[in-house]
């Protein structure tokens, strides 16, 4: 059964409120409304949004199945400081099995994310169904808690659970690139598989790699910066963004190859994206990942990116036309 979590493009926001419209739903949550109307659903994708980009505190996504959007869920810092998951599963998509699912996609994201320490859900006492699906994810039973309802002054008594999500054995980190980074990081622009799928083309020579580190390393922070990303105290790989031809700011990675498949371009475009300037956060950031590049594309979502479009373009690396997806965020 294929389950994604991926952030909700303006196109699914109808679809999203549809399956929240449920007074079951309402009944079972401290703040969701009923009913559920376009401006709340608008209002509150919007605000998630805004929040992950300037702070963090929330990871807002919508539940698919399928390419079919089937409910919501996300983590999210709740009153008491702590990270909390939270999901909802529309009524025409229940006794599927995607409520188990999505809790475990949820932990898995905030492990992706970078986050460690301790993950709590919440369920009402009389939601024993939910309190299953909570612990098949790992969460253990804490007992019970007052919490302020958003909905009435009066609290809410719901059973607490909790997870202990270990710390990473290599932990991803990004910093500010130095002068002493470019000739180490030019092995990754200079392997050419990888800087296909990474879609760098201007770097084939060195002279031309450190003319554009040049242009880094003085940029203006609302036109472009440049990290690294480290895993383990080794270099890893490259994270940054630029203002296009078209006045757009738009992102870009590479990871060495044999750091593939770990997680780690999650963890570092997720810790550089939370760090970026406030002039970069305020603006809409953009990403083009080729087709072909699954794991980019899984990465893009996981951020919270979302597709805009698809289009074909040339490839100076590719020498030919390649189908191209455009992120934004």
């Amino acid at each position: 059964m294929n389950l994604m979590l991926k952030a909700v493009p303006k196109r699914d926001y109808k679809a999203f409120g549809a399956a929240m419209n449920d007074p079951q739903i309402s009944a079972a949550s401290i703040a969701v409304p009923y009913p559920v109307t376009a401006e709340y659903v608008a209002e509150r994708l919007g605000k998630s949004a805004k929040a992950e980009r300037s702070d963090g505190t929330i990871n807002e996504r919508g539940i698919y199945a399928g390419g079919t959007l089937v409910g919501g869920g996300s983590i999210f810092t709740n009153d008491s400081g702590e990270r909390e998951i939270g999901y909802f599963i529309g009524q025409d998509h229940r006794r599927k099995g995607y409520a188990s699912l999505a809790a475990y996609a949820l932990v898995k994201l905030y492990r992706a994310l970078g986050h460690v320490g301790l993950l709590v859900a919440h369920h009402l006492p009389e939601n024993i169904a939910s309190g299953k699906v909570l612990e098949k994810a790992g969460f253990k039973a804490c007992g019970t808690e007052n919490m302020t309802n958003a909905k009435s002054p009066t609290p809410i008594e719901m059973c607490r659970l909790e997870l202990q999500v270990e710390t990473a054995v290599d932990p991803v980190t990004v910093a500010p690139l130095m002068w002493d980074d470019v000739e180490p990081i030019f092995s990754l622009q200079d392997d050419r598989k990888a800087a296909r799928m990474a879609m760098s083309g201007d770097a084939i020579s060195f002279d031309l790699f450190k003319q554009r580190m040049e242009r880094m390393l003085v940029a203006d922070p609302k036109d472009a910066g440049m990290s690294i990303i480290w895993v383990g105290g080794k270099r890893a790989g490259y994270v940054g963004y630029g203002r296009k031809k078209d006045g757009k700011l738009a992102i870009d990675y590479q990871v060495a190859r044999n750091y593939w498949g770990q997680g780690i371009a999650t963890k570092a475009v997720y810790g550089f994206m939370q760090a970026l300037p406030d002039v970069a956060q305020r603006e809409t950031m953009y990403a083009v990942v080729i087709a072909d590049n699954i794991g980019s594309q899984k990465v893009m979502e996981k951020c919270g990116f979302t597709e805009a479009r698809r289009a074909m373009g040339y490839s100076i690396l590719h020498k030919r036309q390649v189908e191209q997806i455009l992120y934004q965020r």
